[in-house]
């Protein structure tokens, strides 16, 4: 699963478990660079969790 698809994912289901955060944070490691679809993505769930629209569990 791609960056796009795993946040795509989370953002319908309104959380953020821990091993989707491991998930993402290994697929980052892994390609070692994003492009800016994917910074685009990890913005938008880091600015859902600031406003509170998506949780954090």
């Amino acid at each position: 699963m791609d960056i796009k698809e795993l946040i795509d994912r989370i953002i319908a289901d309104g959380k953020l478990t821990v091993k989707e955060h491991k998930l993402i944070k290994h697929a980052v490691n892994l390609d070692r660079k994003m492009d800016e679809v994917e910074s685009e993505q990890i913005g938008r769930v880091l600015d859902m969790i600031r406003s509170g629209k998506l949780k954090v569990v």
